[in-house]
């Protein structure tokens, strides 16, 4: 959709366009997405201009000349005012509406403009209605920032629909990125069509009355940006692919295949590992098998499909295949005399995929490789006459046919709402599309099944519940998108934490181990401290001045960590937590030079008592789990063994031989051993 805003040049026709809300305020259905306001209406979502809002009095003779700036008065009595300087919209609708002075109060929309590319040639590309592509571009035609990079014979940069020509100031082809291999400059003019057809399928200029429309050409502005890299051989691609890397590429364009070669695979694993989606042709021979670099696991593999959906009997297809793409009768812009011809081929369908890529990364620059694999396959139409498998996939067609507009829906959508429940929380879907609806689950079972409520009728939200007898740590919120019943794409949210009282670990020294809600544990002095929790993230966190003070201390709540030191082995430190919930935490953290233990003897039994420096009075609350063992000193037999976090433990010495016993007590990484008489 091209967004633009009602101008003064055209308010006066402001009230015969289809594009203004007409019902009343109390009828209008609106919805909030990313802080803008739609009105929804006849299942469409119109975007609420903020700079003006229609009101009519009920007295028809009430001036508003006095309170507000009024911009247009139609016939019938409506004022067009502007909304006050830095007033929220839906607070200045609310107080004209309590004021009982208006009979209506609407919010005014912005015009929704249904680009019909006036390219002469456009009826000829049959393919563009196909994949549904003129309401994608609805929503966008690309974003320059976006560069696509076509590894092939070259482009011609001055061919007037990708550069600049006489009619436009624009060009969607880089004049400064890219490089000619084959001649060692950065560019020459190619003798060799193919790279400018494939160029010209992906990115010529739209709606500028010139030959036909690109997939991602603009609208009579600049679409993405195109790089040319000319190559012939291995080598060649191997130092394209990474250049294009290094140039910024998000969009590798392969339309060739070539036998297999180890230092492509590592420049395309180069490019997947800075989130470079690579796009490959399956080749046009009509085997079973497609050929390389598509065959390589890392690409999106594209075959070619017919206008009645089935694959083009040259289209190469087997494991691997993603997807396809028309890719016969292809309108292209020639050198003959005639001027134009039409091309068959994957190097043709592959662009189209490329450039259907490029419009989603120009909403959600942040899609992954693999999710934007995602998209394409649950995206797909199925075609006719394919049996898929239960992951949806079929060996001559992939996942289907490319659905562009359908891609293009799906790849802004992510989850909305906090990683930390801290008493009820809501999601939802950011920017879900008219007719979709949401699937949601917790991996944590428990909240799953008691604590996460699937809101309707409206399933594009959730409320989840903190519960007060489970905690959940660091698990993950799923949301299945379905369209028509089926599952079109799924988002995660990691990190998903519910509590109702401080959790964490520490280590420090040879010493580590979780601190739970006594909030009270042992550290070592002079050592440094590390203490980490998820319920850091975000908090705030100091030290108290009415406990010891650490001689080194940091807190980061980017990442959730304190780190200190403490040499004062009587006084604890005092740690003050906020954490991101609001909840207010008092931590000691005790320190000591070393461990001990305290073994005394009853008749029946024996006690081992855990304590700091001898120093049994201090009253520590032990942190973490400690082991026993007690083994006969004569006959090494094993007595007993043990693992506690209380203070103290007695072990029943009744039935016993008499003699000498060891005592061993493992705390952290820290043996210690005593031994005890058996009378």
């Amino acid at each position: 959709m091209i967004r633009q805003s009602i101008i003064t040049i055209i308010i006066w026709a402001l009230s015969s366009l289809s594009c203004m809300a007409k019902t009343n305020e109390f009828d209008q259905k609106t919805v909030k997405e990313n802080d803008t306001l739609y009105v929804l209406e006849n299942g469409r979502k119109y975007v609420v201009d903020n700079t003006i809002i229609r009101v009519k009095p009920k007295d028809s003779s009430y001036k508003l000349d006095n309170l507000y700036k009024t911009v247009y008065t139609s016939k019938s009595g409506s004022h067009y005012i502007e909304v006050p300087a830095g007033m929220d919209i839906e607070k200045f609708s609310t107080s004209l509406r309590v004021s009982d002075l208006y009979e209506s109060v609407d919010y005014v929309t912005e015009c929704r403009f249904h680009l019909e590319p006036n390219d002469p040639h456009k009826t000829h590309q049959w393919y563009l209605n196909k994949i549904n592509i003129k309401n994608a571009w609805n929503i966008t035609t690309g974003n320059s920032n976006i560069k696509v990079a076509v590894i092939d014979t070259g482009v011609d940069r001055d061919y007037e629909d990708l550069g600049y020509s006489s009619n436009s100031n624009y060009t969607n082809i880089s004049y400064t990125l890219g490089y000619d291999y084959i001649n060692n400059t950065q560019y020459s003019t190619p003798d060799n069509l193919h790279g400018t057809s494939v160029a010209s399928v992906l990115g010529a200029k739209t709606n500028n009355s010139l030959y036909g429309c690109g997939i991602t050409g603009g609208n009579n502005s600049s679409g993405v940006t195109i790089i040319s890299y000319r190559t012939i051989n291995a080598a060649h691609v191997i130092q394209a692919i990474n250049k294009a890397v290094i140039d910024g590429a998000n969009i590798i364009n392969l339309s060739f295949s070539i036998s297999h070669n180890p230092d492509i695979d590592d420049a395309i694993t180069n490019a997947y590992n800075h989130n470079v989606s690579v796009v490959c042709s399956t080749g046009n021979d009509g085997l079973s098998s497609i050929c390389y670099p598509a065959s390589n696991s890392l690409t999106i593999a594209v075959g070619a499909s017919t206008q009645t959906d089935t694959r083009c009997t040259f289209s190469n297809y087997g494991n691997g295949i993603d997807l396809v793409a028309p890719g016969e009768s292809i309108y292209l812009k020639g050198y003959s005399s005639s001027g134009y011809y039409t091309g068959s081929g994957t190097s043709l369908s592959t662009p189209i995929v490329s450039g259907t890529i490029a419009l989603m990364l120009s909403r959600n620059p942040d899609l992954t490789p693999d999710e934007i694999r995602d998209i394409l396959h649950k995206s797909a139409t199925k075609g006719n006459g394919y049996t898929y498998n239960s992951n949806g996939w079929n060996s001559e067609m992939g996942h289907g046919i490319l659905n562009a507009y359908l891609a293009v829906q799906l790849a802004p959508l992510k989850i909305v709402g906090p990683h930390y429940i801290c008493d009820e929380e809501y999601y939802e879907i950011g920017n879900l599309p008219t007719g979709f609806s949401v699937e949601w689950s917790l991996s944590d079972s428990y909240y799953n099944q008691n604590c996460l409520e699937q809101n309707e009728p409206s399933a594009n939200n959730c409320t989840i519940t903190c519960s007060s007898s489970h905690i959940m740590m660091n698990e993950t919120l799923t949301a299945n998108i379905k369209y028509y019943g089926v599952t079109v794409r799924t988002l995660t949210m990691t990190g998903m934490y519910a509590y109702e009282d401080f959790q964490g670990h520490y280590t420090s020294g040879s010493l580590s181990g979780n601190i739970n809600y006594t909030h009270t544990f042992s550290v070592k002095a002079n050592a440094t401290t590390y203490i980490t929790s998820p319920m850091l993230v975000g908090a705030t966190a100091s030290y108290s001045s009415s406990g010891a003070t650490p001689s080194i201390w940091s807190f980061n709540p980017t990442y959730g960590d304190i780190t200190m030191v403490t040499t004062n082995t009587s006084v604890p430190v005092v740690i003050n937590v906020n954490d991101i919930c609001g909840n207010n935490y008092v931590l000691y953290a005790f320190a000591s030079n070393q461990y001990g233990i305290n073994v005394s003897n009853g008749e029946n039994g024996i006690t081992i008592t855990l304590d700091e420096n001898g120093d049994s009075q201090r009253g520590l609350t032990i942190d973490q789990s400690w082991a026993i063992e007690v083994r006969n000193a004569t006959t090494g037999a094993l007595m007993v063994t043990r693992s506690s976090t209380n203070r103290f433990e007695t072990i029943s010495t009744i039935g016993w031989p008499k003699g000498i016993y060891i005592v061993k007590v493992t705390i952290g990484k820290e043996e210690l051993t005593e031994k005890v008489i058996v009378r």
